[in-house]
């Protein structure tokens, strides 16, 4: 595999074990990555949409991407964890 590919499902794992999330020097430290990389792959996992990020003040917090079935009276939605939705 793809050191690139390993990289970035050592950042998925890692984000799946906290809940509370964490930031890019948070997930730095633990990969033993330059901060910039780990910025970059988070950046590429956000938009493939495979994490969410909120900001606290100055730091971006990220959490694995987490799905969660609505069942709406206008029809069927699928629901992030922070309120943001698709329809389908």
């Amino acid at each position: 595999m793809d050191t690139y590919q390993d990289e970035l499902q050592a950042i998925k794992t890692i984000l799946k074990t906290r809940p509370k999330g964490m930031t890019v020097t948070d997930i730095a430290r633990e990969t033993h990555t330059n901060r910039n990389s780990v910025a970059k792959y988070l950046d590429i996992l956000l938009i493939t949409g495979q994490a969410e990020m909120l900001t606290f003040g100055p730091a971006k917090v990220y959490f694995p991407l987490r799905l969660f079935w609505n069942q709406s009276g206008a029809g069927e939605a699928w629901v992030t964890s922070f309120g943001g939705g698709l329809r389908t």
